[in-house]
């Protein structure tokens, strides 16, 4: 593994920020603090990016989907919801507050994708079309608004 480490970063819809990870086609593990800072807004996470080509990690209230961008076409293949369980104070509130920081770690091995969140595994999905090689780039959308994002590790293998 070669880790990589990037320092705070806010990004805006259309903004994008490409952390400084081996171009690798093996398996990408991307480690993330991320806050959307409003309800509408949403964290971004592309893993094997190559500009068209990428596994897509949306992080939004209330929940967390995986798309597949690949030849200019958008396919989601998990969602999830990130709404914890009944908690004393906590009943209605989803777990991604706007503003508030939360950990999600991404692991593209081969062809799938595994994403956890808060550590809870929430998304595990297999038999995914390969994708080669590729940066990690770090954005917001699709919506207005904007996400931060803090204590990013990304490292590859393979």
């Amino acid at each position: 593994m070669h880790p990589r480490r990037a320092a705070g970063r806010r990004a805006g819809k259309g903004d994008a920020f490409v952390c400084p990870a081996a171009r690798s086609a093996g398996t990408q593990v991307i480690r993330a603090k991320v806050a959307p800072a409003a309800h509408s807004a949403c964290a971004v996470i592309r893993a094997h990016d190559t500009g068209s080509d990428a596994y897509r990690t949306t992080v939004c209230a209330g929940r967390i989907a995986v798309d597949i961008d690949q030849h200019g076409r958008t396919r989601t293949v998990a969602m999830s919801a990130i709404d914890p369980p009944a908690q004393p104070g906590a009943a209605g509130r989803s777990r991604a507050q706007p503003g508030a920081w939360h950990q999600i770690e991404i692991h593209t091995p081969g062809n799938g994708v595994t994403v956890t969140f808060d550590g809870d595994e929430v998304i595990n999905r297999t038999r995914l079309p390969a994708l080669g090689r590729g940066a990690v780039s770090l954005g917001s959308g699709p919506g207005p608004g904007q996400a931060s994002f803090a204590e990013v590790e990304t490292s590859s293998v393979g």
